[in-house]
């Protein structure tokens, strides 16, 4: 007996997994929950899976902020507080702060305050 021609067992359907891009680790997390096949896992969001706040942290950031922007922090933290309508701790605050971030935008302010300037 011979063997099917190499290919001819494949699913025509299937995504070749090196066409897709790298994701960032703000795509990966935010992935929809898929129902599946029994057997198969289900993904949570990484709020949900995680023991404590600092669970998957490693990386371990002092914020040194003039008053003005400790200020606003806090501002910022209650007005999502209020969005959210749930405690938000800081330590995810300020990764949401940098996971959303817009590159132009944040070398735009530093040119404002004198970025470049030589």
């Amino acid at each position: 007996m011979t063997g099917m021609k190499e290919g001819a067992g494949d699913d025509p359907f299937a995504e070749d997994p090196s066409d897709e891009p790298d994701e960032s680790p703000v795509q990966q997390r935010q992935a929809p929950a898929e129902s599946g096949s029994p057997g198969q896992q289900r993904e949570y969001p990484y709020m949900l899976t995680r023991d404590t706040v600092k669970e998957g942290r490693t990386n371990e950031a002092v914020f040194f902020l003039r008053d003005e922007f400790a200020e606003y922090e806090d501002e910022v933290h209650d007005a999502v507080e209020e969005i959210v309508d749930d405690d938000v701790y800081l330590t995810d605050l300020r990764e949401a702060i940098v996971a959303t971030a817009d590159p132009e935008a944040i070398a735009e302010q530093l040119q404002e305050w004198g970025q470049g300037v030589k």
